[in-house]
């Protein structure tokens, strides 16, 4: 069913025939409207399978969250606060981890080199203003770095 709301065309899928629809009528409208979505969920699933987590971590001190995920060539290594109310010093505990983990990956060959601390100037500055951000209301919800893999 075609609905034409301000201008613009918007496709209404139902679940139950419309009044006056057949049955029949009603089944070859929904096998249309799965051909299209049966691809888009597959290419989807697809799509979030060709990134996988190679490390969790949660930290001991304040309780951040690290992680590591690997696309093609490049690892992904991102941290963030359990909360809000933590203090600065959590930026640190990130680093900590990243480092322990990115010395993993060098002693494995996966990665050339790194540079310290893994989550460089940025990870500097939320640190340095962490206070600043909390009393304006805005916060990081993450650090994240990319480090390109060496080749196999």
């Amino acid at each position: 069913m075609l609905v034409r709301r301000a201008g613009v065309d918007e496709r209404v899928h139902r679940t139950f025939p419309e009044p006056g629809m057949g049955l029949d009528q009603h089944q070859k409208t929904r096998g249309s409207t799965l051909k299209i979505v049966l691809p888009a969920i597959l290419f989807a699933t697809l799509a979030t399978g060709c990134a996988s987590t190679v490390a969790h971590q949660v930290g001991a001190q304040f309780g951040v969250e690290f992680s590591a995920q690997q696309r093609a060539d490049r690892l992904t290594i991102e941290c963030s606060p359990p909360s809000w109310k933590v203090p600065a010093d959590w930026v640190d505990e990130c680093n900590s981890i990243a480092t322990l983990f990115l010395l993993r990956q060098l002693g494995e060959g996966r990665i050339d080199d790194f540079s310290e601390p893994p989550f460089g100037m940025a990870g500097q500055a939320v640190r340095r203003s962490w206070d600043e951000l909390l009393a304006m209301g805005a916060g990081v919800q993450k650090l994240t770095r990319e480090i390109r893999l060496q080749d196999e």
